[in-house]
């Protein structure tokens, strides 16, 4: 997150005065036309710093849910947007320095998650022969992982967990709301007279 006073990453004068915008820093998730749907389904972290959202201007009609996408003409940056992106960002760099380094077992993020993930080990038995197997080690530290973070960072999860979102079930209701309205305007073909 930006420290107060600290100059914005996005925004830079050149030697003129004139402001300019780094366009590399623009994305989906810092625009003000970018919403975030909270799905009850996801886990606490994940749904946190990962959530899923849409173009509230439709990106071509397109309101489908995804992270983010390359910026568009429509970008409008907005400072709320920024402070959510970069905590966000902070959260999921921290999630896979923690994950990638727990790989190796002589790192220090290793020794830290020792105990969740013998913890989560007893609770998901491996079973052999079967296609999760192979992905075992990946979800029990991904899990761990996890659980820590939930503990250790709980009020910042929860501070980005309550940033401006809508449910999951609003947002079905426009996606129906909006077919049901493509469906009314529609034309009966007319028959033409030969």
């Amino acid at each position: 997150m930006t420290e107060k006073g600290a100059s914005n990453p996005l925004f830079r004068s050149d030697k003129h005065g004139n402001i300019v915008v780094d366009a590399s820093g623009l994305s989906c998730r810092n625009c003000s036309h970018f919403v975030r749907v909270r799905d009850p389904k996801t886990s606490f972290v994940n749904d946190a710093i990962n959530r899923r959202g849409f173009c509230s201007l439709g990106h071509g009609g397109d309101f489908g849910l995804y992270l983010s996408r390359d910026t568009c003409d429509g970008h409008a940056f907005s400072a709320y947007s920024l402070k959510t992106y970069s905590a966000e960002k902070q959260l999921s760099d921290f999630k896979e320095k923690m994950r990638f380094g727990a790989y190796d077992r002589r790192t220090k993020q290793y020794k830290i998650l020792k105990t969740f993930i013998d913890t989560v080990k007893k609770e998901s038995p491996k079973e052999d022969g079967t296609v999760a197997s192979i992905f075992y080690d990946d979800v029990i530290i991904n899990r761990a992982t996890d659980i820590y973070m939930a503990r250790l960072l709980r009020d910042k999860l929860n501070w980005l967990s309550n940033r401006r979102y809508m449910k999951l079930s609003e947002y079905e209701k426009m996606i129906g709301y909006m077919q049901l309205l493509v469906s009314n305007q529609l034309q009966e073909p007319t028959e033409v007279e030969a």
